[in-house]
């Protein structure tokens, strides 16, 4: 357990004061690299860093589990959305907009090909009487440990460098990801991978001749259920989809593993359709298995569906 060796302010985001004083942040038996200078606003974690090569101010917020950027920030790297969830702030739900992001640099400390949330940060703004270009989270940094010194202004991520060599790998009808552990088959080649996808957390796409598809998309997340999370991927698909119409939602089993499904129509390239999402958390990862049709072709292609969604197994030796 890591603990740094000073009091921190009170109700700094995430952290949790231990009785003797100290801060505990994560755990982690590695040595400690480069400590990099923070300033204190109010009792807030702020470091200076960069996106994409661009200098930003980042609030450190152990207690959030997905990175943020504000929205103006984003616009000036002219940073495009793909994608847009609905996520959940103290102040109730949220419009999350998705982009990529090729790089991340707070000292020496990097990671790569990142998926990362944009929003409206103007309200942090104001309480800290300053700008604040994004909000580093539990997702970046939850694979190692934290130091926050508070007397010396220091902060350390001590984290794994960060591996992307073949995490996605498909051999025939077989996608292996092996961050996850994910396994997931196509039930005939007339499903092909796609594996140039607009976001690094959707990993691959199989795609039929007339406009069907299953999508996956695989994001870490700490300290939540499927109890919990459910909601919002339900709220996310309803701001994704046109014209979003709810048939049903339930939790369901296969074999050992429990899931929660939604079923619904919309409208994909102006078109009708429907569509069915399997929401699965293995460990801290949270998966969507979504699949989508022409509505005319659902009822013909649901026996493809079934066989994906029944396909997905992980291995735990390969799982976080």
């Amino acid at each position: 357990m890591t603990t740094v060796h000073a009091c921190p302010p009170q109700n700094v985001p995430g952290t949790h004061a231990d009785t003797d004083g100290s801060a505990t942040i994560a755990a982690s038996p590695s040595p400690a690299p480069e400590a990099l200078p923070f300033s204190l606003q109010g009792n807030l974690v702020i470091v200076k860093g960069s996106i994409n090569g661009s200098e930003a101010d980042f609030l450190i917020d152990t207690g959030a589990g997905m990175s943020l950027l504000d929205s103006g920030f984003a616009s000036r790297l002219t940073l495009k959305s793909a994608d847009r969830i609905v996520g959940r702030g103290a102040g109730g739900d949220i419009n999350v907009d998705l982009v990529r992001i090729d790089s991340l640099h707070i000292g020496a400390f990097e990671r790569r090909n990142l998926s990362c949330g944009v929003t409206d940060l103007s309200g942090l703004h104001e309480r800290l009487g300053g700008n604040i270009d994004g909000v580093i989270g539990f997702d970046i940094f939850g694979s190692g440990r934290l130091i926050v010194d508070y007397p010396q202004r220091r902060i350390t991520f001590d984290v794994p460098p960060q591996d992307d060599a073949n995490a996605t790998s498909i051999s025939g009808d077989t996608l292996n990801h092996s961050p996850t552990g994910l396994r997931l088959n196509r039930p005939n080649d007339s499903w092909k991978w796609n594996t140039e996808t607009p976001l690094p957390s959707k990993i691959v796409t199989l795609e039929r001749e007339g406009g069907a598809s299953v999508s996956v998309h695989v994001n870490t997340l700490h300290g939540i259920t499927l109890d919990l999370v459910a909601p919002s991927v339900e709220a996310s698909l309803a701001a994704q989809v046109q014209d979003f119409a709810l048939l049903g939602s339930e939790f369901i089993e296969r074999g050992a593993q429990k899931r929660y499904r939604i079923d619904h129509t919309g409208r994909t390239d102006g078109k009708p359709s429907r569509g069915r999402t399997e929401v699965i958390l293995e460990g801290p990862a949270l998966h969507l298995i979504s699949c989508t049709a022409p509505a005319d072709r659902y009822d013909e292609l649901a026996r493809d569906f079934e066989a994906i969604l029944d396909s997905v197994r992980f291995d735990a030796a390969s799982s976080p």
